[in-house]
């Protein structure tokens, strides 16, 4: 899903005791930041292992993350986003509408031209068609394809060709194969790696680092245990209907706190609807790559807005003001933004103040905007990457402003999450390879060290247990020891769990729509 310009997930933990000869099969593509120059093109290389790395860009703060692959014989080089709340994974074609049509520059990230590919085969003329709530979308034909990420090819990769689109670049789709757009469901790209021996289970793990760094990475197949620090936590994903099947990557979000100083704390409880009517504190939350910002109930962001004295813009609801200064506070300490997840002894992430709020000069096409204003209460003027579920048709996600503060393990398998702090700007790695037959999961521990930037890392060994389709696991880390938390059954939602209201994919998922009689859809 995309929101503004673009949700990543779990698998938890292996152990690092590998058999002799055999590489690990581990997948990582590396994240670079793009800036508003253009994309700079960075590729590492697979080495002698399994694993490989891929650098995927951070075009900023309000564009979003991409991947450099490449699709055919021989490969034609393509830009693509990185999106966990969609799963097909398209191109745009050499004719497409908005690159023969559009402004010099349009299909800058890449095209795809069929004619020059011998691999290539159409399998659905006409069969590929994503359409958004915002009515953005692409469609055209399927293909299959070799589809080459840092040097490994996926061969048989069914993608859509987009003829016609909105988006000047295409997507690489991490979702469940259940929100594909086709009528027939195909292997997506997760199941394609599994299927072809590059990992052994279907999860992968993000670590976008802060918004000022240039590279972060995603680890297919993997965990990386000098990129967090304390526990890596299991939450389990929550179903769309009570007790419904799990489809895409939300868990169970309870408040979220602001601290400005150690005696100046606001909670913000979170409230939806149960089943039976009754209010209950905890609402559903997507964890989605694909969208820039984050998206919370309107009673508590207005709130928070007038905390932190921030702007509607007259103009867009899409854009809050709010006074830098928030970023330089008297006593030299940043303010954080805590998200408390499952419960109040469950898991909580801590945002810094300067990863929600950017300086304009990542929004040029603004000034106008702001000279429109008027007056504003404050002399340097920054956007707060923090809005309404307004702007979503009632999706409440967790995008981009609040996944560079946190280590996720997105597990398809297990139906789960994993979450623990991020260590920012991390100079250390030791990668983790999840068993192909494992019955539970290995013990690790996140080493990094949150204050300072610097990780080593370690792993021990030993497994948890899976129960009733809930993973419980047993990490220790550098906060001490402790047990994985678990989620409220998930009845406790009555509707579906909300999603990315611009990029939200109305094909293959209308009929749980229909049921429900709701206006948006799943993507």
């Amino acid at each position: 899903m995309r929101i503004g310009g673009s949700l990543l997930l779990l698998w938890f933990l292996a152990t690092a005791q590998f058999v002799e000869g055999r590489a690990p099969k581990v997948l990582s593509f590396e994240i670079s930041r793009r800036t508003d120059v253009g994309i700079e093109e960075a590729l590492r290389r697979r080495d002698a292992t399994k694993s490989f790395t891929e650098v995927i860009a951070n075009i900023g703060a309000g564009n979003g993350y991409t991947a450099n692959v490449s699709v055919g014989t021989p490969p034609q080089p393509l830009i693509l986003g990185i999106d966990t709340g969609s799963t097909d994974t398209w191109v745009l074609s050499n004719t497409a509408n908005i690159c023969v049509n559009g402004t010099v520059g349009s299909c800058a990230h890449g095209t795809f031209n069929a004619n020059k590919s011998s691999t290539v085969e159409t399998v659905v003329p006409g069969g590929f068609d994503a359409t958004y709530v915002d009515k953005s979308g692409a469609s055209g034909d399927y293909i299959t394809d070799v589809l080459s990420v840092a040097g490994n090819e996926v061969k048989d990769m069914q993608m859509g060709l987009a003829f016609k689109s909105t988006d000047s670049q295409g997507t690489l789709g991490l979702g469940y194969a259940t929100l594909e757009s086709a009528k027939t469901k195909y292997p997506s790209f997760i199941d394609q790696l599994v299927a072809q021996g590059f990992i052994n289970s279907k999860a992968f793990s993000l670590y976008l680092n802060d918004l000022s760094a240039s590279t972060g990475n995603i680890l297919f197949g993997g965990i990386d245990t000098a990129k967090f620090s304390g526990t890596l936590e299991t939450l389990p994903l929550i179903p769309a209907l009570p007790n419904g099947a799990i489809t895409y990557y939300g868990v169970v979000l309870t408040s979220v706190n602001i601290t400005f100083s150690a005696t100046n704390t606001t909670t913000f409880p979170l409230t939806s609807t149960a089943s039976d009517g009754s209010t209950v504190n905890e609402i559903g939350v997507v964890l989605d790559s694909g969208a820039m910002f984050t998206y919370l109930p309107t009673a508590a962001v207005n709130t928070i807005y007038a905390l932190l004295n921030a702007v509607v813009s007259p103009i867009s609801s899409s854009f809050i003001y709010v006074d830098c200064g928030l970023l330089a506070p008297p006593s030299g300490i940043m303010p954080t933004v805590s998200f408390q997840f499952t419960s109040s002894s469950g898991p909580s992430i801590s945002v810094p103040l300067n990863e929600l709020v950017f300086p304009l000069t990542d929004y040029a096409a603004l000034a106008t905007h702001i000279s429109e204003l008027g007056t504003l209460p404050f002399e340097d003027t920054c956007l707060l990457g923090l809005l309404s579920t307004e702007e979503t048709g009632g999706a409440a996600i967790l995008g981009d402003t609040f996944l560079r503060s946190a280590y996720v393990v997105y597990d398809q398998d297990s139906n789960s999450i994993g979450i623990a702090q991020t260590v920012f700007d991390a100079t250390g790695s030791n990668v983790v390879e999840f068993g192909a037959s494992e019955s539970g999961f290995p013990v690790v521990s996140g080493v990094g060290s949150a204050s300072t930037g610097s990780a080593t890392a370690s792993t021990s060994t030993g497994t948890g247990t899976k129960t009733g389709g809930v993973t419980t696991v047993k990490a220790t880390g550098t906060g001490g020891v402790a047990t994985s938390s678990t989620s409220k059954a998930a009845a406790g939602i009555s509707r579906p769990l909300p999603l990315d209201g611009r990029r939200l994919i109305i094909a293959g998922v209308v009929g749980l729509c229909s049921l429900l009689g709701v206006g948006w859809f799943l993507g």
